[in-house]
């Protein structure tokens, strides 16, 4: 069966780009366009991960893994942050503690190997 990947990021383009990159690697895809729609998204299943973006509107990914990290459901769902954002050093440590990998978007062809590696 395969392993189940849930990804958020409010860009569209972005969306579809890394559901191409997974689906031929295999993995089944579901998009979220939204912290808010990815916590609802979340209620239905748990995934066997999450690519999560930082910058987004209403709710930014830092405090979406924060969340996420404070529900006993996902606390072994490994996060790979993937952002453009400069992020400061007390950003980066967050990351760190909560989150696998941190990538840049300009690496995005980085995700299969990390998820190959996570799962």
């Amino acid at each position: 069966m395969a392993k189940h990947v849930l990804v958020i990021d409010d860009n569209a383009d972005f969306l579809r780009l890394v559901e191409l990159l997974l689906q031929k690697a295999g993995y089944t895809v579901e998009l979220a366009e939204s912290a808010l729609r990815a916590s609802e998204l979340l209620e239905q299943r748990v995934p066997d991960a999450i690519l999560l973006d930082l910058m987004m509107p209403m709710r930014n990914g830092l405090e979406f893994l924060e969340d996420l990290r404070w529900d006993a459901r996902f606390e072994k769902v490994p996060v790979i942050v993937i952002t453009a954002m400069p992020l400061t050093p007390e950003e980066r440590e967050f990351i760190d503690a909560f989150a696998v990998v941190c990538l840049d978007k300009g690496r995005t062809t980085e995700v299969v190997g990390h998820l190959r590696t996570l799962l």
